[in-house]
């Protein structure tokens, strides 16, 4: 199912994360219909960063997280994964220096919340009424760690 033009729900709820009792991989799908309707507006945002990068395709590595998923990876309660509001992503073709060095001055623009360059993706994240609502315009460096 599309939730936009470019993203579908199976890219937004994708988890290689498996259940050790069974081996099969957690179920995924959206703990109620506000984290579906969350993770619609933030599809809408990541359609603006597409733009952004000429249409390149955004390779998503984390989206949401339903409750059984965040605690899984380990998340805290409040991750705003678990609410439909972060993504972990790369773009085709492009460093994640170059992709977060572009977007560091788009932040206010796009209404970012924040801007984490990890090791292996960049990390962006939208605040909804849900999470307070007002963008912390944060940008954080932890390519480094680890």
């Amino acid at each position: 199912m599309n939730i936009s033009p470019h993203f579908t729900l199976a890219e937004a709820t994708i988890t290689s994360q498996r259940n050790p009792a069974t081996g099969q991989r957690y179920d995924n799908q959206p703990d109620n219909d506000q984290d579906l309707a969350t993770i619609r507006r933030t599809a809408d945002k990541m359609e603006a960063i597409r733009e952004l990068f000429g249409n390149r395709p955004v390779i998503v590595n984390s989206w949401y997280r339903n409750t059984e998923v965040n605690k899984a990876v380990g998340g805290v309660p409040d991750s705003q994964h678990k609410l439909g509001e972060a993504v972990d992503f790369n773009i085709k073709g492009l460093s994640h220096d170059d992709v977060v060095s572009y977007l560091r001055g788009k932040m206010v623009e796009l209404g970012i919340d924040q801007l984490i360059l990890e090791p292996t993706w960049v990390h962006v994240s939208f605040r909804t009424s849900r999470a307070g609502g007002v963008p912390r315009n944060q940008y954080l460096d932890l390519s480094k760690r680890g």
